[in-house]
């Protein structure tokens, strides 16, 4: 079976969320992310739009966890 790399770190992201481990989930956040822009070319219109709303919700995601981030070191 094909996996599915950025479910991975999507997945790990979370618990590292959950966890208060900032810094750690923004890794996985964006490794989901380097996957969710690369490893998907050749989608279908409508898989292709679910992918893009799946990406602007983890930049979204990394947005806030960079302003809580730089919030805890201040």
């Amino acid at each position: 079976p094909q996996v599915h790399n950025y479910k991975i770190h999507h997945e790990n992201g979370k618990k590292e969320e959950y966890k208060e481990n900032h810094e750690k989930a923004l890794e996985h956040y964006k490794e989901a992310l380097y996957h969710l822009g690369n490893d998907y070319k050749s989608l279908k219109s409508s898989d292709d739009k679910s992918r893009q709303k799946l990406i602007e919700s983890l930049k979204s995601k990394v947005e806030k966890l960079k302003e809580k981030t730089i919030a805890n070191t201040k």
